[in-house]
């Protein structure tokens, strides 16, 4: 009586519409479950330079009101004094 949801009646009762659809919709394997999308891992024409990533921190943390002494000290955690 869970299908095809996987859930309990009072577990489809909690979800939202949106989750609901996004449930009724979603792809499925050749049994009728859930699949999961395929993931793509970054390759390295796909990875940021040390200066962009140096300036994707920098801007985001100030945009979001971060301290300077904060986000060098995060730089300085994750790439050293470079």
């Amino acid at each position: 009586m869970n299908e095809p949801f996987n859930r309990t009646p009072d577990q489809v009762a909690e979800l939202t519409d949106y989750q609901i659809h996004e449930l009724i919709f979603h792809p499925r394997d050749e049994k009728g479950r859930l699949s999961a999308p395929e993931v793509e891992l970054p390759g390295e024409e796909d990875r940021l330079t040390l200066e962009e990533e140096r300036q994707l921190l920098f801007g985001m943390g100030q945009a979001l009101g971060v301290p300077e002494a904060a986000l060098q000290a995060a730089w300085r955690q994750k790439h050293g004094e470079r």
